[in-house]
């Protein structure tokens, strides 16, 4: 299992690509929010379709497939449930609503 780590910006920082005609399995997602301010962070799947016989142009896509907003101070951390079926297929980001050095995005994943 792999682990990527950033801080909490209102631009994406980037966690991990997922290598071609594989997809990534979420296994845990931890947040801790040491800021001084509530922190809404987005996990973000930016992925292009392939050429293919029904796609003859394909255009980027986003897909935002977990949101959670976790309170100044507080640690957070996914339940299984709730991280089961997340799948990504290409450039995987996290983006929040505030800039914090002191909120910490771990994201635990594994390809298949």
């Amino acid at each position: 299992m792999a682990t990527a780590r950033c801080t909490a910006n209102v631009a994406v920082q980037a966690l991990f690509a997922v290598p071609l005609h594989m997809k990534a399995k979420i296994d845990a997602i931890n947040i801790d929010n040491q800021g001084v301010a509530a922190a809404t962070v987005q996990l973000e799947d930016d992925f292009t379709q392939d050429v293919s016989n029904l796609v003859g142009a394909p255009v980027a896509r986003s897909a935002f497939p977990f949101q959670a907003t976790v309170p100044a101070g507080i640690s957070f951390s996914a339940d299984e449930l709730s991280v089961k079926e997340i799948e990504c297929l290409g450039n995987v980001g996290a983006i929040a609503n505030v800039v914090q050095a002191g909120t910490v995005i771990i994201v635990e994943y594994h390809f298949e």
